[in-house]
């Protein structure tokens, strides 16, 4: 019984370890699609030499 007890939160304990660790990860696909995209807007706009463009790939509080 004592050993069925045991077993029993030792399994719980990793199982709760678990979901945390899987909780922590983080899908980056959609910011790295959106990255990409901003590279190739600057490039686009760059072999354009249109300033106007290059400068719609900044914010203004960004340097």
């Amino acid at each position: 019984m004592k050993n069925t007890l045991i077993l029993f939160f030792c399994t719980v304990l990793l199982s709760v370890a678990s979901l945390s660790i899987k909780a922590q990860q983080i899908d980056t696909a959609k910011e790295n699609r959106a990255i990409r995209q901003l590279v190739k807007n600057y490039e686009d706009a760059w072999n354009r030499h249109d300033p106007k463009a290059l400068a719609a790939n900044y914010r203004i509080d960004a340097t």
